[in-house]
């Protein structure tokens, strides 16, 4: 049984690495993939963008990584600001493990683990400079990008209407 059980935690280990060794996190989701953004034009001025991570990427980063999409389809739209008009993260679980439990034998351990992965979505309204002065709850897309690092010598995105 103890053989089972290393030959379980080294399966699980190298699981792990080969999920972290796939790429950068940030990027657009492929077909039949489940990590990275996608964004879906439901009108000339309002997208539904999403994000979702693998078993490595936080809460946290995934509402960063949503966010960070939002600037970016605003900026290349043509847009300085967004508002979000509806926003959720939800997360998923995964259980992994056999059919015995080892707790008998191994106290700090079995061979069952829960993993979670996240995904968010948003619902974005994209605004001009004059529409944005408007609302309170206009973000700024040039200072998401700025803020999560994604422009880090804080040049500036170049957007649909910007000249190349």
């Amino acid at each position: 049984m103890a053989q089972s059980y290393r030959s379980s935690v080294l399966l699980f280990a190298a699981f792990l690495a080969v999920g972290c060794a796939t790429g950068p996190e940030y990027q657009p989701r492929t077909p039949g993939g489940l990590v990275g953004y996608t964004d879906l034009q439901l009108s000339p001025n309002r997208y539904r963008v999403a994000f979702s991570g693998d078993y490595a990427t936080s809460r946290d980063d995934v509402e960063m990584y949503l966010f960070r999409r939002a600037a970016e389809v605003t900026l290349q739209n043509g847009f300085t600001h967004f508002v979000i008009q509806m926003r959720d993260t939800e997360r998923m679980s995964d259980y992994f493990g056999g059919p015995y439990s080892y707790g008998y034998y191994y106290p700090y351990g079995g061979d069952n683990w829960n993993l979670s992965a996240y995904s968010s979505y948003a619902e974005i309204l994209l605004l001009n400079d004059t529409e944005a002065a408007q609302t309170t709850e206009a973000v700024d897309a040039q200072r998401v990008l700025v803020s999560v690092n994604a422009l880090p010598d804080g040049s500036r995105l170049k957007t649909a209407a910007a000249p190349k």
